[in-house]
């Protein structure tokens, strides 16, 4: 059993020796020097302790010890490491680095010296057990320092990895769930050491560190955990205000930042070497084709615009991953509106300005060329006097109230804006003569109909109303041949009593 058991351990050394190499060999990934260093610090304990068992000699047995301890000593303050770079995506403080590996060394040095203080083991006696020559040892109390640091490890890094697993929603596809469970099985052998259920001379911790390397493969190998490139990391400023995202060449998650989870509530840790294929606003930022593009999203009842930038990071011929960039674009395309609208709209009436309304009107034309063509130019009566007796305020709203009951109904067929200071034109096409004429007179009336008070006082308005109507045909329309048509025809409307509809010729 012993001769199994030892050479099982060598065999175990050998993988974690692999797994160390294989580490070592991804240095453009940020945890892969750490992992390398607690792989190979795992591989010395097992080695060692494989060896342990094959001496036959209280010297010998301390030599191995000895060599186990240039590993065990260290598995607690690499393995802290790893667990630190993988949850906070950054390397610990110097402080906290000098701290771990000190009490990595006082644990080595107390043990390669314990003959001369034996503050490691009290003492040591061989006995034979299974055909071999076992050690039995009083534990001194740096042992104790010891076994708690590497127990604390073992607890923190599962607690860490059990939150990333939660925020991940438990999801087993994740190579978080499997670092996860990585430590459990230490420290199941240690309660099995402790409650005497396996000889008192045979340190059952290894065993525990099979069933973990078995865990461990799995995240390395089924999910490339150590394949999550730093080299695109380092592409892109954790810190910047801009949203960051970045995917390796699977479209897998490999990191993002404060502010892309600001706007991404579902970027979290544990969906780091997951893709983010599987959530609806991944999925659609991965069916984006272009490097530059623009992204809504809902948040509270409110839409927000993120403008995209999308990065494709190669070395030499192969794809490495993606980075996307993104910012906060909702300010500046509204600000964009807002330009937009005050260079096409008239601020006081909310109608098309004179130039939209021109720009307008011709692309109407151009696109039904061989349609009628109706044009409608509107005056308010007597807005002269309105302003001199109520002042140029109460005229503002006059003409407001009349672009609005006129807006009403002219929509319905055409389009209108404001012509002038009190004119308005209407533009219609593809409508019979005297449905025009019955639109202009509806609107006519709508105004005339109005009940205007202002300050307690009540203002009767009027509007005439200038017709004019190009009959369909194949040349080209002069639309400023018909707007001065309308214009005289409003003239003439005037002329007749106003609050009226002249047809023009």
């Amino acid at each position: 059993m012993i001769d199994a058991l030892s050479a099982l351990l060598v065999v175990i050394g050998l993988f974690f020796l692999s797994i160390s190499a294989y580490s070592i060999s991804k240095q453009n990934n940020g945890i892969s020097f750490s992992f390398a260093a607690m792989a190979f610090a795992i591989a010395l304990y097992e080695i060692g302790y494989g060896f342990e068992l094959h001496a036959n000699s209280l010297s010998m047995i301390n030599l191995c010890l000895d060599f186990e301890y240039f590993g065990i000593a260290y598995i607690p303050a690499f393995w802290t490491i790893v667990i630190y770079k993988v949850h906070y995506k950054k390397a610990p403080s110097n402080v906290a680095l000098a701290a771990l590996l000190l009490l990595s060394t006082l644990t080595l040095f107390m043990k390669v010296t314990n003959d001369y203080h034996h503050l490691f083991y009290t003492g040591m006696r061989v006995v034979e057990a299974f055909g071999h020559s076992l050690v039995i040892s009083s534990k001194g109390p740096w042992y104790y320092v010891h076994i708690s640091y590497f127990y604390l490890a073992m607890f923190f890094g599962f607690v860490t990895f059990y939150f990333d697993w939660k925020k991940s929603g438990y999801q087993i596809k994740s190579p978080i769930f499997w670092l996860f469970l990585s430590p459990i099985m230490p420290g199941i052998m240690l309660i099995v050491h402790l409650m005497g259920f396996a000889p008192p001379m045979i340190d059952v911790v290894p065993l525990g560190l099979l069933i973990s390397s078995g865990l461990v493969f799995i995240a390395l190998f089924q999910f490339d955990f150590l394949e999550l490139n730093e080299m695109i990391k380092d592409t892109a400023l954790r810190e910047i205000n801009e949203g960051l995202l970045v995917l390796d060449e699977k479209k897998r998650l490999v990191d993002y930042n404060k502010a892309g989870h600001q706007f991404f509530s579902w970027l979290d840790n544990g969906l780091i070497g997951r893709s983010i294929s599987h959530i609806s606003e991944g999925k659609r930022i991965l069916e984006q084709e272009e490097n530059h593009f623009e992204f809504e999203i809902q948040r509270d009842d409110k839409i927000l615009y993120l403008e995209f930038r999308k990065s494709m990071m190669k070395e030499k011929d192969k794809t490495l991953g993606y980075v996307y960039i993104f910012q906060d674009s909702t300010k500046q395309k509204e600000n964009l509106y807002a330009l937009n609208h005050l260079a096409s709209f008239d601020s006081l009436t909310n109608l098309y300005n004179r130039r939209k309304l021109i720009e307008e009107a011709l692309k109407n034309i151009n696109d039904d060329g061989d349609a009628g063509i109706s044009v409608m130019m509107i005056d308010i009566d007597r807005f002269k006097k309105i302003n001199d007796v109520f002042g140029h305020l109460i005229g503002d709203e006059v003409i407001k109230e009349i672009a609005a009951v006129c807006k009403e109904k002219a929509e319905k067929a055409g389009i209108i804006g404001r012509y002038g200071g009190e004119e308005f034109l209407v533009l219609v096409v593809n409508m019979e003569d005297d449905q025009v004429y019955l639109l202009s007179e509806e609107m006519r009336k709508a105004v005339e109909a109005l009940e205007l008070t202002f300050n307690g006082e009540k203002i009767h308005v009027t509007i005439s109303i200038g017709l004019v109507s190009s009959l369909a045909q194949s040349q080209r329309i002069d639309l400023d041949d018909l707007i001065n048509k309308a214009d005289q025809a409003m003239y003439e409307a005037k002329a007749r009593g106003r609050n009226q509809v002249v047809r023009g010729k």
